[in-house]
């Protein structure tokens, strides 16, 4: 057995200061939560007008229950990202993937809706679990591609590297406690909840626009707010490419490249024990 060494060679502990953290991503995303108040204040207005369908029937209590879901976890996704917390925002995000396909499958297959208002027991409601709802909506893979992506980022310890090293700033990494500040994934976790959350009101307004006394302007004003977005989210990307502060160094290694090394480096010991070779 090789040498034993302090986890402290490899792992940290880090706690930014949270008002630090807060100025940081309050500076990267500028205007965005108000634009994500701005389309969910729109959103809200479409599901409000349903509330008031005459002759409901059990699919529109589902899409009223899944649009103030999906509404709900985009504001919470706004504020853990404010504060820093990307982690749980990845499980948030994911959950906002699955909110809206089970609306595009319950519009789909209206018939089950009251079914899943009354599932009650576990395997009642792993029917409507994602894996077994996406193959029965239009671009279900395409779907399945973009929740896959946000659990392999849930699930993965991509930071965690394969070399043993007593440089934690090469080639360890550090464990949040709290909040800290990372450019790039709050850009793209937010960028995906604006997003999200203007594909449900382009799919009610395509469900509803014929069954519902919506105004015209509903969907300009969708269609302001969609533009607006694409242009806020060009605008934050830049921000976010030249604030990022992931620090590359010449020394490290990719995980692949190290496991290759250290593969090596175990053959040549183990030739040279063997004075086949000459170090």
């Amino acid at each position: 057995m090789g040498a034993k060494r302090p986890l402290k060679w490899l792992i940290g502990l880090n706690e930014e200061d949270p008002i630090g953290v807060q100025g940081k991503v309050s500076a990267l995303l500028q205007e965005g939560p108000a634009v994500l108040d701005e389309i969910v204040r729109h959103g809200t207005e479409g599901l409000a007008l349903l509330l008031e369908k005459d002759a409901a029937e059990p699919v529109d209590k589902s899409v009223v229950t899944l649009g103030a879901r999906l509404f709900h976890q985009a504001r919470a996704v706004n504020l853990l990202l404010q504060n820093g917390y990307i982690g749980p925002s990845v499980l948030l995000v994911r959950e906002m993937v699955h909110t809206l396909v089970l609306a595009l499958f319950l519009r789909s297959y209206p018939e089950r809706a009251d079914s899943w208002h009354r599932a009650d027991t576990k395997k009642e409601r792993l029917e409507f679990s994602f894996g077994k709802i996406r193959e029965h909506v239009e671009h279900g893979e395409a779907w399945k591609e973009v929740y896959d992506y946000y659990s392999t980022m849930a699930h993965s310890n991509s930071e965690a590297k394969v070399t043993y090293a007593q440089s934690r700033q090469v080639f360890g990494y550090d464990l949040h406690l709290q909040g800290f500040y990372d450019p790039v994934p709050t850009t793209m976790l937010f960028a995906q909840t604006l997003r999200i959350t203007l594909w449900f009101q382009r799919y009610f307004y395509d469900w509803y626009s014929q069954e519902l006394s919506i105004s015209v302007d509903f969907e300009s004003n969708l269609d302001t707010l969609d533009a607006a977005t694409k242009q806020f989210l060009k605008d934050l990307n830049d921000r976010a490419d030249r604030e990022d502060t992931t620090e590359v160094h010449d020394d490290s290694l990719p995980i692949y490249e190290q496991v290759k090394a250290i593969a090596l480096l175990h053959l040549m010991i183990e030739q040279k024990r063997r004075g086949s070779i000459s170090l």
